[in-house]
């Protein structure tokens, strides 16, 4: 009778256990996810201030249309690094920020610290003058691709699943690959006959 009671209680505990690993397996996977959605918005708003801050892609632009844009994004960036702040907290081994809010106190992490300087590109674009606004793209492009790498160590993957994506990409530039395209195909779509 006691070896039965002792099975089903082993049998009980096994199971709060399987239960108890799949929660927190679950928790785990749900936090991937939200952190994925949320590297995703960053990397959109990071990418669009670098690309309206890039000379070669702005010279043609209305530059109020890109003040209105850059605007929109200074705002997008500061609520983007307020949300990072619940999955990343700031370090609190120093007493820097004592004096503030628990979620201030310590430093920034790294990853949302190319949240914010993408912010502060935004910010100071229409002010700067030419000299400046070249400084700033660059930094643009620097912290965007910062925090992709950042974004990759904490939810990508390290493996792909397809032999296929695995391999290398040729890196032709865009010159070689308009060269390459079939005069034919030019043809067919001017509708000229061949």
């Amino acid at each position: 009778m006691w070896e039965q009671i002792a099975a089903i209680g082993s049998v009980g505990i096994a199971c709060l256990s399987i239960f108890g690993s799949w929660l927190a397996w679950r928790r785990a996977a749900l936090k991937g996810d939200d952190v994925l959605n949320w590297a995703m918005r960053v990397i959109a708003a990071q990418r669009t201030i670098a690309l309206l801050t890039d000379p070669k892609f702005g010279a043609g632009t209305d530059a109020g249309e890109t003040a209105k844009r850059l605007a929109a994004l200074a705002i997008e960036t500061s609520v983007l690094t307020e949300c990072g702040r619940l999955f990343f907290r700031n370090t609190k081994l120093t007493l820097h920020g004592r004096d503030k809010h628990a979620a201030y106190r310590g430093y920034r992490t790294v990853i949302l610290d190319q949240i914010m300087i993408a912010h502060q590109v935004a910010c100071a674009w229409a002010a700067a003058d030419a000299d400046t606004r070249a400084r700033l793209h660059l930094l643009a492009e620097d912290c965007a691709r910062e925090f992709v790498s950042l974004a990759q160590k904490e939810v990508g993957r390290s493996r792909t699943v397809s032999s296929v994506t695995k391999k290398g990409g040729s890196g032709t530039g865009i010159a070689a690959l308009v060269a390459g395209v079939d005069a034919g195909r030019v043809a067919g779509l001017r509708g000229e006959v061949g």
